[in-house]
């Protein structure tokens, strides 16, 4: 039940010792003689010992190899496909296994049942009453618990619904503004090519299509010229943007702007307010353009601007108003084009240049400008137009490439923020609502609790790291001394001028070190700190603290540079004092019962210990005996796959010997696997009779090159082997006759072949193409070569008589060796492919076998074959200098005639010629 090859082996030794023992002792020393082969790579499948080419050294002469191929069987019938006798009692896998845990847990369930019944009849009997006394006080406060999910809960709730409102009323009306503009102008842009918004009808277009969106935000009709603002819009504001408008890096400018804002009558002009008298709600449309180079960007030079603003409650249109009241002056436009500039720059040293970055929106400095106060505006028209204003600008770059190689200027929408504190305020009312129910009955002030908002990320603008953006108190203080908004600066929460939210702010830097830290970015924080001793350090929230407070945060992204960090604190303990009373009370009838029960429990540990471990033991002994029964197979079917990856199918294993004697496991899953297996087993050895062997083993091992298509340079010794004449004698067989012929051809040559370390690469019909030196490494694999071409005519003197025998012709080989450089590896295409060589020395190798004929030679090889086995003592004559078809230069041609044991290299295995590559 061995493969071809072992069978080779073992008659070679059969040979060796008895055939060839009378031809060897007679042979002399100065005769020409086909000599020892020298090391080559034997069959994996037979375990020797190392050598320094990686494999065995077992030397055999010419004559030995090819009477031994020549004796080998023709097939082996080693391998067969059947599955195995039919076993008895065969169960599957799954059903083993449930069987086996089902048995094991019934016998622990009755076991346990036994011994528990006796224990928990007593403490029933004891703790029943004292489970419902406990019952009623514990039963709705875990309801209030699960109902109200705690302290945590109720934070991530705010601090979520913060979010949302930043997101629906700062973030989303911006990017509905921008969407909405940009998708026109890029639309505009895809039909002209020439049209870029600077052209006066142009940036008319974009005025219009600026109202147009701000229109639909605020609710107003009509058009920019003659507005109409139902009272609705006023009493009732939706999320808008203010103003959206367009910058170029040229310094023109231009957009609409629409504003709702109180009016101080008394002293404003009557064009400002018409027939309103005291403090009137106004709404504004103001359009406006700056040209280039317009002195009021600071760009340089003088041009006129074109700009109106429109009372669109009055419907009065303003002309003469202070030129500080002009938009396109305020600082929301410069910023604009300010972030997008420092952006552009940055993206200059970027990897691929501003080309490989995409345009971004990017949020500007948040500015906060105040009207209607302070003694040097109450000259001016604007001193008339009360309010605050706290305005942020989402940009765009316009840039028609989509990034920043053709970066023009900047586009922008403008949000104020004014109302965000109210957000603030609504969210710290809802607390101070759900806290003063009856679960909680927590009273909470502006004094020990706030909500607010902080700039805790702002890459481009640094300083405004920190800034209070708004808070509950700016909402819920009325006059505007109690008011931090009616400042021209945003203050630092650090420095806020409410305690508890500047203690706050403190006990954050405290804990994290800086505002933009990266685990306040990342997730949500919730911790507790105290202010007793003014360390801000932690604390536990004991009820009725007071210098005790619990803070959670949540970090709002705005833009990749830009987040803000909402904030809510909260004095600790409100949402657990109740909870905290109820312990208590639950905690002493607890340790009432724990006594009285105490005994009870400790017989029945007892019990169910022993019970235990006795089921512990008995399950260890089962599982053990289940665990080596089913993991047998298993296991001699994994080390059988270890031989699988080598393509070691000779060597002695009792798993094998079952599989080929038909014997297989009692399991079902475990047979049809080992059925499986053997399937696998015959098919990949029979698969390294078609393919070299390397190849397969390479293949089975997962190299991801022998499954592709793939070329190395290699320089290789090719052998192209045929039969004289070997159309003449196939005439003259029929086809019975004829394949009798080459399965005794055929074994023989490719037997001798391999001998010698030779990779057969095709099979001619008549003939082989052999290589050496690739796919593995062969040293002096010229001299392996010319060893096998003697061997193998050696060979078929035996052949010859063999075929006498069976009533067939003999026959006479031609070989053509030549060695050179190939392209080797996998060549064909993606659906198929073979292993096999490229270049002219193939094709001079074939040359030669074809010029054997002519010159009456059995082996021939070219010079460079020559130059390479001369060293290793081979004797060869040379024919003559000829030119072969498909080559510029003649060829010298030698015969190769023998190897003389005189001048044999001193070291076996030195076969002259140079190193291989």
């Amino acid at each position: 039940e061995k493969s071809l090859m072992d069978d080779v082996r073992g008659l070679i030794a059969y040979v060796q010792t008895n055939t060839m023992s009378s031809e060897q002792t007679d042979a002399t020393p100065v005769a020409i003689n086909v000599g020892p082969a020298t090391p080559h790579r034997p069959s994996s499948r037979t375990p020797t010992a190392p050598t320094p080419f990686g494999s065995a050294v077992t030397p055999f002469p010419s004559e030995q190899a090819a009477a031994a191929a020549v004796m080998a069987p023709v097939f082996d019938e080693s391998l067969d496909l059947d599955d195995g006798v039919e076993g008895c009692c065969v169960m599957s896998f799954r059903k083993t296994i449930i069987v086996a845990i089902m048995i094991g847990v019934l016998g622990a369930c009755l076991s346990m049942v036994l011994s528990l019944e006796t224990a928990m009849k007593a403490i029933h009997n004891d703790g029943s009453s004292v489970c419902l006394e406990l019952r009623a006080p514990q039963e709705p406060l875990v309801n209030r618990l699960i109902d109200d999910n705690v302290t945590t809960a109720s934070f991530r709730q705010r601090l979520d619904s913060i979010g949302v409102s930043v997101r629906e009323f700062v973030i989303i009306p911006a990017d509905e503004a921008i969407d909405a503009l940009w998708g026109s102008m890029q639309a505009r842009r895809g039909m002209d090519a020439d049209w870029n918004c600077k052209e006066q009808q142009q940036r008319d277009w974009f005025i219009y299509r600026s109202w147009v969106q701000l229109a639909r935000q605020w609710r107003v009709r009509g058009t920019p010229a003659v507005p109409t603002v139902p009272a609705a819009s006023l009493q009732s504001r939706p999320r808008t943007a203010e103003a959206v408008f367009a910058t170029f890096r040229e310094g023109q400018s231009f957009g609409v702007m629409l504003d709702q804002r109180e009016i101080d009558c008394t002293a404003a002009p009557a064009m400002l307010c018409g027939q309103c008298r005291g403090l009137c709600d106004a709404f504004f449309s103001t359009c406006f353009e700056s040209p280039p180079n317009n002195a009021s960007l600071g760009v340089g030079g003088e041009s006129e601007s074109r700009w109106s603003l429109l009372n669109a409650t009055t419907g009065v249109t303003l002309t003469e108003i202070d030129e500080e009241y002009a938009p396109w002056k305020r600082e929301w436009i410069d910023t604009s084009v300010e972030v997008q500039e420092k952006y552009w720059r940055r993206v200059q040293s970027a990897p691929g240049g501003p080309a490989a970055v995409k345009a971004t929106r990017l949020w500007s400095e948040l500015i906060q400008k105040v009207s209607g106060s302070g003694s040097q505006q109450e000259t001016s028209s604007r001193s008339t137009i009360l309010g605050a204003e706290r305005l942020l600008t989402l940009t765009s770059p316009i840039s028609y490439c989509g990034n920043y190689n053709c970066f023009e200027g900047a586009m922008g929408a403008v949000v104020n923020l004014r109302h965000l504190s109210s957000y603030c305020a609504l969210e710290w009312n809802r607390l101070r609502e759900k806290l003063a129910s009856q679960a909680y009955d927590f009273p909470l002030f502006l004094e020990n609790s706030s909500v607010f908002i902080v700039n805790h990320v702002a890459e481009f603008y640094p300083k405004q790291v920190g800034r209070l953006i708004a808070n509950t108190q700016e909402a819920e203080l009325q006059t505007a001394k109690e008011r931090s908004i009616e400042r021209d600066e945003l203050p630092f929460a650090s420095n806020a001028s409410w305690p508890v939210v500047s203690i706050a702010a403190n006990a954050l830097l405290k804990r994290f070190g800086e505002w933009n830290a990266t685990a306040l970015q990342q997730q949500e924080q919730f911790f507790n700190f105290s202010n007793e001793s003014g360390d801000l350090g932690a604390c536990t929230g004991e009820a009725g603290s007071e210098d005790c407070w619990q803070v959670g945060t949540l970090s709002i992204p705005l833009d990749p540079f830009t987040r803000w960090l909402a904030v809510v604190v909260l004095p600790a303990g409100a949402f657990d004092q109740q909870m905290r009373e109820n312990d208590a009370l639950v905690a002493g009838q607890v340790l009432e019962q724990e006594q009285v029960t105490a005994d009870a429990r400790l017989q029945a540990y007892v019990q169910t210990t022993i019970m235990f471990v006795v089921f512990v033991v008995v399950s260890a002994v089962g599982g053990f005996g289940l665990g080596c029964w089913v993991s047998q197979g298993l296991h001699r079917l994994s080390l059988l796959m270890q031989l699988i990856g080598h393509l070691d199918f000779a060597r002695e294993s009792a798993g094998l010997d079952e599989l080929r004697s038909g014997h297989r496991a009692s399991i079902k899953d475990i047979r049809e696997l080992q059925n499986a297996f053997y399937r696998l087993l015959v098919g990949i050895e029979a698969f390294t009779r078609f393919v070299p062997e390397t190849v397969v083993t390479r293949i089975v091992q997962g190299s991801r090159r022998a499954t592709r298509l793939h070329v190395d340079p290699r320089e290789v010794t090719c052998m192209f082997v045929c039969i004289s004449d070997f159309d003449n004698i196939a005439d003259k067989l029929n086809e019975e006759q004829l394949l009798r012929l080459l399965r005794h051809y055929h074994p023989v040559m490719t037997s001798v072949v391999e001998k010698y370390a030779g990779a057969v690469a095709e099979i001619l019909d008549d003939g082989l193409l052999v290589y050496w030196n690739t796919p593995d490494i062969v040293p002096n694999h010229w001299t392996q070569a010319c060893l096998a071409a003697l061997a193998q005519v050696k060979a078929m003197e035996a052949l010859n008589q063999q075929l006498e025998k069976d009533g067939l012709p003999t026959l006479t080989i031609h070989i053509g060796l030549h060695t050179g450089n190939v392209l080797s590896g996998n060549i064909g295409s993606d659906m198929k492919m073979k292993f096999g060589c490229i270049g002219d020395s193939v094709n001079l190798a074939s040359r030669l076998n074809n010029l054997c004929g002519q010159f009456g030679v059995a082996i021939m090889c070219s010079g460079a074959t020559h130059s390479l086995v001369e060293p290793a003592g081979f004797v060869c004559r040379e024919l003559a200098l000829v030119k072969v078809k498909g080559k510029q230069e003649p060829t010298p041609i030698f015969e190769v005639l023998g190897r003389d044991a005189r001048e044999l290299p001193a070291h076996r295995g030195d076969g002259g010629g140079r190193p291989p590559r």
